[in-house]
């Protein structure tokens, strides 16, 4: 799908398409471009692909008044878009759907006694179970299913959850950081390390996994890595809150290095 419609953006570009259709084209080909990078929280990439999908039918019928000799290349893109959207939409929203009502779910947590506590885990882990079973060719859902497990006490089936949805989704960094920290917080060291690299490795602009990998190194007694990486936090950190944690890190580290 992806393909077809550059070749359908660069093809009615060429004969002359104008700038209303260009433009939506051109910012259904940057939504797909930022799906790739793989720095998208929870279910961000469902979405990506709707709106990149609404915008290919804008572009496409847009195209079809400007470009009438070619209207059935035109026709041909808003039907792959239509398609997209038919398989996609329906599944998204359900995804959503069960990620509300967890977080309602696991909201209540705070004020509820043992027993009540109890009954929400097994709601939250029967909602969950419901989801894989409706669609487990979604990285997304077995996400879910791993913080479901996890809320359920039971880190070696939220690990296998993540290297599932991480198989599923090879381009996402977050799934990676994510497993980072659980094969870390199971004694893990290296394992750690090594999905933590490949956060970065995908996504080399988020300060945050240079934090994370920091913080590992630093722990395990390798303060010259750990210093690098605070570094490099630094120069690639975009917002004032990622600016502070880089500084406090690099503040705790030099610190460190001097004693």
């Amino acid at each position: 799908l992806f393909f077809a419609f550059v070749l359908t953006l660069l093809y009615a570009g060429w004969h002359g398409a104008r700038c209303a259709e260009t433009l939506a084209g051109m910012a259904a080909l940057l939504l797909f471009l930022l799906d790739s990078l793989g720095d998208y929280s929870f279910f961000v990439r469902e979405l990506y692909v709707v709106v990149c999908l609404i915008a290919g039918v804008v572009f496409g019928v847009s195209s079809v008044k400007d470009c009438p000799s070619h209207r059935y290349t035109c026709w041909l893109s808003v039907a792959l878009c239509v398609a997209g959207l038919a398989v996609s939409i329906a599944p998204t929203q359900m995804i959503l759907q069960d990620k509300r009502t967890l977080q309602d779910l696991w909201g209540e947590l705070r004020s509820a006694n043992p027993e009540e506590a109890r009954q929400i885990a097994l709601d939250s882990w029967e909602i969950a179970e419901n989801a894989v079973r409706k669609n487990p060719a979604n990285p997304s859902v077995w996400q879910l299913h791993s913080y479901a497990a996890s809320y359920m006490g039971h880190p070696e089936i939220a690990l296998t959850d993540l290297k599932k949805a991480a198989t599923l989704n090879p381009y996402s960094a977050q799934l990676r950081a994510d497993l980072a920290r659980c094969e870390w917080e199971r004694g893990n060291r290296n394992e750690a390390l090594d999905w933590v690299s490949q956060a970065i490795a995908l996504y080399p602009l988020r300060s945050g996994h240079y934090v994370l990998r920091a913080t590992f190194l630093q722990k395990m007694g390798r303060s010259v890595e750990a210093l690098a990486d605070a570094q490099k936090a630094n120069q690639v950190a975009f917002t004032p809150l990622e600016q502070a944690e880089c500084a406090k890190l690099l503040e705790t580290l030099s610190r460190a290095k001097q004693n």
